[in-house]
């Protein structure tokens, strides 16, 4: 694997900071800090907006966060929207990735897939569920959902 460039860790998460100046330059560029999913220039920008809206959703409800109100007062202060899109469906993406893997032979999507960006960031949103689902965390993940992934050699 060594010899093929297998990535044997996780890239490090997003420094707060640094990716939300890399919003500013988009709305600066955009007009608006609604990022498309296939946004090329910076695939990652979609993924972190959307995972702004998820922690403010948590945060204003109380529960365990990663938002604070400093973060909050930074993006309402760029005129940042704090609802999204409809979610995904779970089962639509499930069968991307069934097909990811028939093509690829596993269920390691690289974060710059391009012939589904956002397939890479439900696989890393499902890791996330699984690990607060096992700690007996609130999580979106169910015991089905991991059968599911299981079933398809998901890891």
């Amino acid at each position: 694997l060594n010899g093929i460039g297998f990535e044997w860790t996780s890239p490090p998460r997003y420094d707060w900071g640094v990716v939300f100046k890399e919003l500013e330059e988009y709305k600066s560029k955009h007009g608006n800090c609604c990022v498309h999913e296939r946004f090329e220039e910076n695939p990652r920008l979609y993924h972190w907006v959307d995972v702004q809206q998820i922690e403010y959703k948590k945060f204003i409800e109380g529960q365990q966060s990663t938002m604070t109100q400093e973060r909050v007062d930074a993006l309402n202060g760029i005129g940042f929207e704090w609802t999204s899109p409809p979610r995904y469906d779970w089962g639509v993406v499930f069968k991307e990735l069934e097909e990811y893997k028939s093509k690829h032979g596993n269920c390691c999507v690289h974060e710059r897939f391009e012939e589904n960006p956002r397939l890479y960031h439900w696989v890393d949103v499902q890791q996330i569920e699984y690990k607060k689902f096992i700690e007996g965390q609130q999580s979106t993940m169910t015991q089905e959902r991991v059968d599911a992934l299981n079933g398809i050699g998901f890891e």
